[in-house]
């Protein structure tokens, strides 16, 4: 729909890079790649649909469920379903708002939580220093 080239004066450090300009992408499938895998830059893919079945149905045919969003103005509608979207963290009407003591939920194809003392653990690295005087 927009963007997807790439950007105009680049610094020459980042002139052999792969960079794209924000990038929204529509009509594509569910089963398409760009719909079911984790894309590390400024994309997003915009599936329209026309009732809550068929936007749970959307949101549970990704294996992989660590996260999901739902945007909508009317809260009731944006909490209906909840229950059956099949991931370990579902944020509404907001992104990356969360507290990491808490734990996430198991989520298909997730061999591991990144939420509560996991959370803690996986973002730390111990280290010893020894220091004669």
């Amino acid at each position: 729909m927009t963007g997807g080239s790439t950007p105009a004066n680049l610094p020459a450090r980042c002139q052999t890079g792969f960079f794209v300009e924000p990038t929204v992408v529509t009509g594509l499938s569910m089963g398409c790649r760009t719909n079911q895998e984790e894309i590390f830059g400024p994309v997003v893919t915009v599936t329209p649909f026309q009732s809550t079945t068929r936007r749970l149905a959307l949101a549970n045919q990704s294996p992989y469920g660590l996260a999901a969003s739902v945007l909508d103005p009317v809260l009731s509608r944006a909490h209906s379903g909840r229950g059956t979207i099949q991931c370990g963290t579902i944020w509404i009407n907001c992104w990356l708002f969360r507290d990491l003591r808490s734990r996430s939920a198991d989520a298909p194809e997730r061999s591991r939580s990144r939420s509560g003392d996991e959370a803690i653990r996986f973002f730390t690295e111990p280290k010893n220093v020894c220091l004669k005087l």
